[in-house]
């Protein structure tokens, strides 16, 4: 008997939430510049009003569009409409899986993939190979895959990154072409400058103390410029080599 009311019960609900009353009427969406209105409205497939809770449009958007940076929504159960508001992420870097190969006995690099990546080190769309682009390009020699939607970096990393470039251009007039990532987790850090030669960095300790240390010894020991370096490592605490 009690499975019986229980049946009866839910063919009651499927039938109450199918009516057209409670359907769906109008989806509206703004703030979205690459990713296609018609995209968010076939994941939005559940129709009834009251279904489409406002948690559960969140989840499921945030969850199949990676592209997706912020996300308000807001309900109308009376016009039955759905008004989404969305941020679409920006890109911080390219990052270009890479890994290193012999041709005629010279190492050469050759890139498998890139994607774009935030600032918050998630990486979220295919990206093309690019050199000398004014956006950062991060090479990750460390052989792992990633998909898009995944955190790659810790924003500890994304931040030292950023900081480094910003200090460069500022503080020394010096350019990047690349930062190599050589390890995961990530350890070390290789900068190609546009002036030939690299910086090395200890990704796990303080950038700003790193960099004051690169600003000393270009002022007070590269007395004869920058042209003939070959390198500069700063990954050992209190000590600088450069060649």
């Amino acid at each position: 008997m009690v499975i019986i009311i229980c049946s009866l019960f839910l063919i009651f609900l499927a039938g109450f939430f199918s009516l057209h009353v409670f359907k769906i009427k109008t989806i509206e969406i703004t703030g979205n510049k690459e990713i296609n209105s018609e995209e968010i409205k076939s994941i939005l497939n559940y129709q009834n009003i009251f279904l489409a809770t406002e948690n559960r449009i969140r989840n499921d958007l945030l969850k199949k569009i990676p592209l997706i940076s912020e996300l308000e929504v807001k309900r109308n159960l009376i016009e039955r409409k759905i008004e989404i508001s969305l941020k679409e992420k920006e890109d911080f870097a390219i990052v270009c899986r890479t890994e290193k190969i012999k041709n005629k006995e010279v190492e050469i690099d050759q890139t498998k993939n890139c994607f774009y990546l935030d600032n918050k080190g998630i990486i979220f769309k295919e990206a093309p190979q690019t050199s000398g682009s004014l956006i950062i390009l991060i090479k990750d020699y460390s052989n792992r895959d990633y998909k898009i939607g995944e955190k790659i970096f810790e924003e500890k990393i994304i931040n030292f990154i950023s900081e480094t470039k910003e200090f460069l251009l500022s503080e020394i007039k010096l350019q990047v072409l690349d930062f190599d990532i050589l390890s995961f987790p990530p350890d070390d850090m290789k900068a190609i400058t546009s002036e030939g030669w690299y910086i090395l960095f200890n990704l796990q300790k303080n950038a700003a103390d790193q960099l004051s240390a690169l600003k000393a010894v270009l002022d007070e020991k590269v007395k004869e410029g920058r042209k003939n370096l070959q390198y500069i490592d700063l990954r050992i605490e209190n000590r600088v080599y450069y060649k």
